[in-house]
């Protein structure tokens, strides 16, 4: 079998998970694979701390180098130097210098980027360096309900010439562009369908609508990253699940959506008044369950966490939390989620999980079909009576099961990587 070598770039916190999933099933399928996870974030996130995240790309990676410099990047850094060793940072300028040494092994090399928007100038030095060097790229996408993209897109939205005449106006662009314009304040920067040589589509509806935008690309349905089987192992190898003891008769986990420091209230799916009146809400239903309960918030990585942070001044029993949310899932016996694709990680392990926000004209316009993740299985709350009985529906139902998630069920099979 052809000796594979992948170069898995992550540009946002939400990949970072993604990634390690699918390197885990590649893995686990093709056996033997060189990979060098390269990590440039864009400084959108608020996120505190990634060193869960990204210890857990590394356990699949060869090598880790980040580029350029940051506080999250630079804390990863001192951590994955004590305990993996082959890590690195290096310049932006240096990118492709690294990637060419890291390629000139025999094998085949593959690109693996996230497909989207804001993945920062990196992306375009990488779609340019895949077009010259005739490199293929696998393309994925960061989340179920990414905007324009995910479940929750109305087909049709993008005509493929539109997103093709995009694409290569984006390749000529760089192609042409002098290394000293590249300046890490540029922002635009996407990968779209039609610059990948494959992209991995989550089940047959949503593969109709990645095909309307894919060109000549070819889409391969694979199912959710996080329900891959190599992904289960690798969170089950994790320090955190190893080590972590319940503290309250009711572990309960959080994942919260806020505002962007960026957008003014209107433009973000949960204004702070709205995050304000569901934490009331939900430490409230948790009160009347006549529970010893802990809660731990699992923040969105590009909200404001400060905020958050003052909601729970005074509570000893609520945390805020930075691990990966599959870890804090096996952890748990319950989850709420404030409109966010983490619940698959919970509904995957039998955890009873409640989607509780309420849906703004602006939600609406951002996700015209709705949110996708009662269909897959999560209860759904949009008022504090219909929260508090999903409460008492799932203390009194706790083995719930994974619910629909044949929706999106795993079907990955990598070996067109190595033909």
């Amino acid at each position: 079998m052809t000796l594979l070598n992948i170069v898995n770039f992550v540009p946002k916190v939400q990949a970072l998970d993604k990634s390690a999933a699918t390197l885990a099933e590649i893995r686990r399928q093709l056996g033997p694979v060189r990979v060098l996870s390269v990590i440039g974030l864009t400084e959108k996130h608020q996120i505190e701390r990634i060193d869960p995240l990204v210890e857990l790309v590394a356990k699949v990676s060869d090598k880790v180098i980040f580029a350029g410099h940051s506080m999250l990047q630079n804390s990863a850094l001192t951590l994955l130097q004590k305990n993996v060793g082959n890590v690195a940072m290096i310049d932006k300028s240096a990118l492709v210098e690294a990637i060419d040494t890291f390629c000139i092994h025999a094998g085949r090399n593959v690109f693996m980027m996230p497909i989207g928007s804001d993945n920062g100038e990196l992306n375009e030095r990488l779609v340019c360096k895949a077009k010259s060097a005739n490199i293929p790229i696998l393309g994925y996408f960061k989340s179920l309900h990414d905007k324009g993209m995910g479940l929750s897109t109305v087909p049709g939205a993008l005509s493929e010439r539109k997103e093709r005449h995009h694409g290569i106006r984006q390749i000529v662009r760089c192609l042409w562009q002098q290394p000293s314009r590249w300046s890490g304040s540029e922002k635009g920067r996407k990968l779209s369908p039609s610059q990948c040589r494959w992209v991995m589509a989550f089940n047959a509806v949503h593969g109709q609508k990645v095909k309307e935008k894919a060109g000549q690309a070819h889409v391969v349905e694979m199912g959710y990253q996080l329900l891959f089987p190599g992904w289960h192992e690798l969170v089950c190898q994790s320090s955190y699940c190893q080590i972590y003891q319940s503290v309250a008769q009711l572990e309960v986990v959080l994942f919260t959506r806020g505002e962007s420091p960026s957008r003014p209230p209107e433009e973000n799916i949960v204004p702070h008044a709205y995050l304000e009146q569901l934490f009331e809400d939900i430490v409230s239903a948790l009160d009347d369950t006549g529970c010893d309960w802990h809660l731990r918030i699992k923040p969105h990585p590009i909200q404001d966490v400060a905020f958050l942070r003052g909601l729970i001044v005074g509570r000893s029993n609520v945390e805020i939390v930075f691990e990966a949310p599959a870890v804090l899932a096996a952890t748990a016996d319950l989850a709420i989620s404030v409109y966010s694709s983490t619940v698959v990680d919970t509904l995957a392990l039998g955890v009873p999980t409640i989607e509780y926000f309420f849906e703004t004209p602006f939600f609406w316009r951002k996700h015209p079909t709705g949110s996708p993740f009662p269909r897959l299985g999560a209860m759904k709350a949009r008022s504090y009576e219909v929260f508090r009985q999903c409460i008492q529906d799932a203390l009194q139902d706790s083995s719930k099961g994974p619910g629909k998630m044949l929706d999106i069920k795993p079907n990955p099979n990598f070996s067109f990587l190595v033909k």
